[in-house]
């Protein structure tokens, strides 16, 4: 059985990869800020699946927090095979001016050094067990895509892509596999936040783009597992919302069954 640490896996995507990874018979490390949170996951997810994940509480900002979050999985299995870099957090949807300096500092520090202290502490594990995969979550901003409100996570995104590339470069020779994976547009209890406490307008704009090309957790989660599973491709790109799929949900818009 693989061995993944999913950060941030609680609540969300993260909650719903390590379902599914569970469901591919691997071993799965949840991760969060609290015990509490930690609990509760894992009780969800013992009573699916009838053995409990790992869990270990880290506050993905604090690198001695990942550091101990790495050595309490490896000491649990020996070994970790997949890392998930997949903790992040975002901000309302509102004018740049307007938004609270500590929920800029929470969107910053957490999007960035929450990746790069757990890609560092990932890839240094990794380079002396021999073997790994680094996998980090892109969002809106990735591909410089732009939109009023955005300006905070978009720019924390669009860094995650030049320093993921970067690393990319850097480790091509090297035994760990360093990769990305973009859900698309995924709706959580933490988005739909964003939209709610924003502006009407951006608000009347999620509603329809949510609702056009948009998904649940649980459709968009088992396939991602699969396919960050299945990799042995060095800079792979597990990518759920592609061109085609975007053709597909256009056309089929009016039928479907709203999101949002």
């Amino acid at each position: 059985m693989k061995v993944f640490v999913i950060t941030g896996s609680t609540t969300g995507i993260g909650f719903g990869l390590a379902d599914a990874l569970m469901a591919l018979h691997c071993e799965v490390v949840i991760n969060g800020r609290t015990q509490e949170k930690i609990d509760k996951a894992c009780d969800l997810l013992e009573e699916k699946h009838n053995r409990r994940p790992f869990g270990y509480p880290a506050n993905v900002c604090h690198r001695d927090d990942i550091q101990a979050l790495w050595d309490a999985a490896f000491a649990q299995f020996g070994r970790i095979d997949f890392w998930l870099n997949n903790a992040g957090t975002i901000h309302p949807q509102l004018p740049f001016a307007s938004q609270d300096p500590k929920q800029i500092e929470s969107v910053v520090t957490t999007n960035m050094f929450g990746l790069m202290y757990g890609t560092q502490v990932a890839l240094q594990g990794m380079l002396k067990q021999g073997h790994g995969q680094i996998f980090n979550m892109e969002g809106y901003g990735s591909d410089g895509m732009k939109r009023p409100g955005m300006a905070i996570y978009g720019s924390t995104k669009s860094a995650s892509r030049y320093f993921t590339q970067s690393l990319i470069l850097e480790t091509k020779e090297s035994p760990v596999k360093v990769c990305t994976m973009s859900p698309g547009i995924v709706v959580t209890d933490l988005l739909r936040w964003s939209y709610e406490e924003g502006t009407d307008d951006n608000m009347k704009w999620a509603q329809f783009m949510f609702n056009l090309v948009a998904d649940r957790v649980e459709v968009v989660a088992p396939w991602m597992a699969k396919k960050i599973l299945a990799n042995n491709k060095h800079g792979a790109h597990v990518n759920w919302l592609s061109f085609y799929r975007i053709l597909y949900y256009g056309f089929s818009y009016p039928f479907r069954k709203r999101v949002f």
